[in-house]
């Protein structure tokens, strides 16, 4: 009886433990994986090039639990959106259609697609700093921000 029971809770402990193996990396921040990302994390920003877009929203993937908040800008140029819970905090919200202005850190591993700093809705003015000049989100100081 003791040997039956023993097998069992080792079988149902095994069951438990590759349930949670499959499960994948999970983590905050750069270990997410969202479309629209760099993949290597920080270092893919190339700060020292930052760029200024404006144009129509084509597309937007913007919604807690689905990765890194992006958008597309004239169909062509991918912007990640985060921190999510900057947006969440202000109340800036990203529609289809709509005409922005965005401030935005070159990814390197991934053509067409840009780091958000600054975004302006350019009909209400109303502007949201995402990051700092150093890339680092705001609110964040130091490399806390990138674990």
């Amino acid at each position: 009886m003791v040997r039956k029971t023993s097998v069992l809770v080792i079988g149902v402990l095994m069951l438990l433990a590759s349930t949670a193996v499959a499960q994948g990396r999970m983590g905050r921040g750069w270990g997410m994986r969202g479309p629209g990302f760099c993949v290597n994390g920080p270092v893919d920003l190339d700060i020292a090039n930052k760029a200024v877009f404006e144009g129509i929203v084509t597309s937007v993937d913007i919604e807690r639990g689905r990765g890194y908040p992006t958008f597309t800008l004239n169909e062509n140029i991918t912007i990640v959106a985060s921190p999510f819970w900057q947006f969440m905090q202000s109340g800036f919200e990203i529609a289809k259609g709509q005409q922005l202005r965005v401030a935005a850190f070159p990814c390197l591993s991934k053509a067409n697609t840009y780091v958000a700093a600054e975004v302006t809705d350019i009909r209400s003015n109303q502007t949201i700093k995402l990051r700092t000049d150093n890339g680092v989100p705001v609110g964040m100081r130091g490399r806390r921000a990138w674990r």
